[in-house]
This record gives C-alpha cells, sequence and structure tokens, in this order.
C-alpha cells in the first residue's frame, strides 16, 4: 500500500469531520483500535498525505503495522472503505458498499441456477445473489428453505419478487426457527389452508381482491398472537364494511385484544359499547356548541374517564345541557363541571336534576330577596351561601323578606340583611313581629357622627363602647 485518499463522492461533499452516520451507526460494534485507525487514516486522507500510510498511521497509534492493516479490512467489510492493491479508498458513509464476503461457489451453484429457473425473466446482480448467500450463512437456513420461499413470494406475494421482500419474508420466518425445507413446506401448507376463510373475512370487508401471501401472514398472527376464531374475526370484519380495509381490522383486533374481548358475543358487545360512546360524544359536543369532525380525542380524553369514575351516559347528556344554559362552552369548562358534581357524589341523571331543581329553586327564593330590598345584580355563590344558612337558621320567608324591605334604601343591602339575620338568631327572634320590633329599636345608622377636616365622616365612641366592640377569643365558646 503507497496511497490513501478520499473518493469522489466523499470530496463532493465538502467535509472531511467524521459523519454523524459514522457515530450512530458503525462507532458502537467497532474495537476501539479500528476506531482509531479509520479516524488517523481520514485526517491523512483528508489532507492529502502522501508516503507509507500504514507505517505513519503505525507511528501515530503506536499499533503494529499488521494490525493496520487488518483494521482497514474491517472497514472494508462494513463498506466504508476499499482495498485496491496497496490503495485505500474512503468510501461515503451515506452510500457505503455492501459487505464483501467471499463464499464457495460451488456450495451455491445450485441455488444459482434455481433462481434462474425461478425468475426466467429476471436476471439477479452479484450483489443480490451476495445478499442470499450472507442470510443463509448468518442464519443458518437451508438453500432448499430459501428456494422455496422465493418460489411462494413469486407465486403468493402479488407478483412482489424483489430481493428485499423475500429477504424480508425469509428474516420473519427464520425469526420462528423455520430454517429447514420441511419447515418452511409446513408453514407454506398452513397458510394456504387460510385462503378460504380469508375470502370470507375479504367478503365481511368488502374487498373485492385476491388474497396475497401478505394476508395470509397476518391472518394467521390473528389466531396465534390473539387466539381469535373465524367468527370472532368475521364479526369484527363486518363493522369495518367498506371501511379501511385489512389494517384498520388489524388494529380494531389488537384493540379487541387489549380490551380482552375475545369472543363473538364478547366483540360485538364492546362494538355496540363503542358506538354507543361515539354518539354520546357527538351529542355532548353538539349541546355545548362545539364541533369536531373526529371524535375519538374527545372519547380517550373526556367521555371515557368521565363514564368509568360513575357517570351514566344519560347524566352526561344532561350535565351538557346544563354546562350550555351557564355558558361553560367548551369540553374543558364541562370537565369542570363534571368533578364539581362528582366531588358531591352526583352521578345519575336523576340526582342531577334533583340538584339543579334545588339550585332553581334556591335562585328563585334570592330573587324575591332581591326585589323586597330592591337590589339589581346577578346572583352570587356567596348569596346562595348566606340564604342556605338563613334557612337553617330556622327563619322562613316572612322573616327574611321583612328584614329585606329594612334595607332597600341601601346601594349594597344583602350584607346588612345577613348580619341583621344573624343578630335575631343569636337574640332568639325568629317571627316577624319580634323581628320588626328589634329592628325599630335598633340604630340602624349612627347618629353621633361628624366630618373631619378632609371632610370624611367619623364616630364618635365612648371607651366603654370601644371595649365591648372587641371579644376575648380565650374566653370565647
Amino acid at each position: 500500500m503507497t496511497t490513501i485518499k478520499l473518493s469522489g463522492d466523499y470530496i463532493k461533499q465538502a467535509f472531511t469531520q467524521v459523519d454523524n452516520l459514522f457515530l450512530s451507526d458503525y462507532l458502537s460494534n467497532a474495537s476501539g483500535d479500528d476506531v482509531k485507525i479509520y479516524l488517523t487514516g481520514l485526517m491523512l486522507a483528508s489532507n492529502n498525505y502522501e508516503g507509507d500510510f500504514i507505517a505513519k498511521i503505525s507511528s501515530i497509534l503506536k499499533i503494529p503495522e499488521a494490525r493496520i492493516t487488518e483494521g482497514f479490512s474491517y472497514w472494508e467489510k462494513q463498506g466504508l472503505t476499499e482495498l485496491r492493491g496497496e490503495n485505500v479508498i474512503y468510501l461515503s458513509v451515506k452510500t457505503p458498499l455492501p459487505p464483501v464476503i467471499k463464499f464457495n461457489a460451488q456450495k451455491f451453484k445450485v441455488f444459482t441456477e434455481e433462481t434462474v429457473r425461478i425468475f426466467p425473466d429476471k436476471i439477479l446482480t452479484p450483489n443480490e445473489y451476495n445478499r442470499y448467500f450472507e442470510f443463509m450463512v448468518s442464519s443458518g437456513m437451508e438453500i432448499n428453505a430459501m428456494l422455496l420461499i422465493m418460489q411462494y413470494c413469486k407465486e403468493q406475494g402479488g407478483g412482489r419478487t424483489s430481493t428485499d421482500y423475500i429477504l424480508a419474508v425469509a428474516g420473519a420466518w427464520a425469526k420462528e426457527g423455520l430454517l429447514k425445507e420441511k419447515q418452511i413446506i409446513a408453514r407454506v401448507e398452513e397458510l394456504e389452508t387460510y385462503s378460504e376463510d380469508l375470502r370470507l373475512v375479504f367478503g365481511a370487508l368488502g374487498i373485492k381482491r385476491v388474497p396475497t401471501f401478505d394476508d395470509r401472514q397476518i391472518f394467521s398472527s390473528w389466531q396465534k398472537n390473539y387466539g381469535y376464531s373465524l367468527d370472532a374475526i368475521l364479526t369484527a370484519a363486518k363493522s369495518l364494511k367498506k371501511r379501511g380495509g385489512l389494517e384498520k381490522l388489524n388494529t380494531l383486533l389488537k384493540e379487541l385484544a387489549s380490551a380482552q374481548a375475545m369472543t363473538s358475543s364478547e366483540i360485538d358487545e364492546y362494538l355496540r359499547k363503542k358506538q354507543s360512546v361515539r354518539e354520546l360524544c357527538i351529542k355532548i359536543c353538539k349541546n355545548i356548541g362545539v364541533y369536531y369532525a373526529n371524535t375519538e380525542s374527545v372519547e380517550e380524553v373526556y367521555v371515557m374517564p368521565w363514564l368509568k369514575s360513575g357517570f351514566d351516559e344519560a347524566a352526561l347528556e344532561r350535565l351538557s345541557k346544563y354546562c350550555f344554559i351557564r355558558n361553560a362552552k367548551d369540553l374543558e369548562s364541562m370537565n369542570q363541571m363534571v368533578n364539581k358534581f362528582a366531588s358531591l357524589g352526583i352521578f345519575s341523571s336523576e340526582d342531577i336534576g334533583a340538584y339543579v331543581e334545588r339550585q332553581v329553586q334556591l335562585d328563585a327564593k334570592i330573587r324575591a330577596v332581591y326585589s323586597k330590598c330592591g337590589y339589581i345584580g346577578a346572583i352570587g355563590n356567596k348569596d346562595r351561601e348566606n340564604y342556605r344558612n338563613w334557612e337553617e337558621w330556622g327563619f322562613d320567608t316572612d322573616v327574611i323578606y321583612a328584614v329585606a324591605e329594612k334595607y332597600s334604601d341601601k346601594n349594597f343591602p344583602m350584607s346588612s340583611i345577613n348580619r341583621t339575620l344573624g343578630e335575631l338568631r343569636n337574640r332568639g327572634i325568629f317571627d316577624v313581629k319580634n323581628a320588626e320590633e328589634y329592628m325599630s329599636e335598633t340604630k340602624t345608622y349612627p347618629k353621633q357622627t361628624s366630618k373631619d377636616a378632609d371632610g370624611y365622616e367619623k364616630h364618635n365612641y365612648t371607651e366603654e363602647q370601644l371595649k365591648s366592640a372587641f371579644v376575648n377569643f380565650d374566653n370565647w365558646d
């Protein structure tokens, strides 16, 4: 070896640094010395080094020259360098040559002759032959087994005879341990038995083409991996007629297996519930005023969790209408409402209806109080809380209305009403007559007032009044 340089396609890329593909795809499998040899040689080639580069690399790395030669042989097998006589050419990492492996030509003579018979109109390149040879050697697959796979792919693979496709099939079967001629024959016969079953499935799906080898492989996986019977598969297929074909059915059967719906009746029940949930999603979205072309995300993120928490479908539909009335017109706002009802232990449509009715009645009572005191405004949660307290204290509407009328000339009367009813409760006054007497005797507006220099009103209290105004919490009962 006397020269080392970059190939033309490597130079065209206008860089000499290490390509990321080398780091991600080749670094982990190479020994430390081989990596050192590759990188040092790359550095010399990038600088157009002239001279005995083997000796130079050996000097830099303190590695014997024989090991340097061995390292370049390793990278040639990886397709990243090419040995041409005494010269080494660095090849692009993006377009490496296929690994060069020498095989016994006599050993594969029969294989070569049979491939010509199987593919009379197709000429395999030396590289394609090399790939078949390498696969058979590395996997341990018999030559006749490989030939059977090639023949079967040609006849049943829908005309797919590329080397990539055939090796993909052979690789999948090799992973299952199918390496011998007898095993491949048995698998082919097994797949052939699925032809009639597949025709029934195709009919249920509305597919009119002839089943292919890949179709049989998929059908085989449904029975072997999941344990589905033909009846169960047909039940699932009928739900997808003219909607997605075999690929959609494959996805559905994986979903059913995850949900442990295995028999025909279980699949039918699962699909019925799924359709019911889908219809519920559409109703909810319509009720709150939103639209989704596809409701799958609505089902997954919102509706299914709501159902799993204990709500029935009627309850959620009712809640969606209630949300619209309350101006909660998106799914996240409805989710907050649903969580609120869940925290109250209200899950059924009947209980939700009763709760809403109680709220409507309560608001009507508060609105009547507003009317008595002349207040105009939206009903707030604080007023609802206060009114519930008044009823728990034992006041009927006559007393509440009488107190409200007392403050009809105030701007914010509700706090005064709440305070006065609290005073009446503490004094044991719960009838209208005594309440009115108490209010007539009580000084609603302090008379001892004056204004300071800035014009603000101020109150004058005696020392005794100030002392009585504060509570000693240590003695509080």
